[in-house]
Formats: structure tokens, sequence, C-alpha cells
């Protein structure tokens, strides 16, 4: 089961470099 704990290690970066994101765009509208 070490195959789906990568999986959902990876989908947990991608969320937090998701929320980034959206945190800097707002940033930059305002």
């Amino acid at each position: 089961m070490y195959h789906y704990v990568v999986i959902e290690s990876f989908l947990f970066f991608i969320i937090v470099l998701i929320s980034c994101n959206a945190k800097q765009s707002m940033k930059l509208n305002k």
C-alpha cells in the first residue's frame, strides 16, 4: 500500500500549491 500513500501525499502537495497560488492571485488583485 506504499503506492497509495505516495498518491495521497502527491495530491496533498498539489492542493497546497493551488492554495498558495490562489493567495498570491488574491494579493495581486488587491
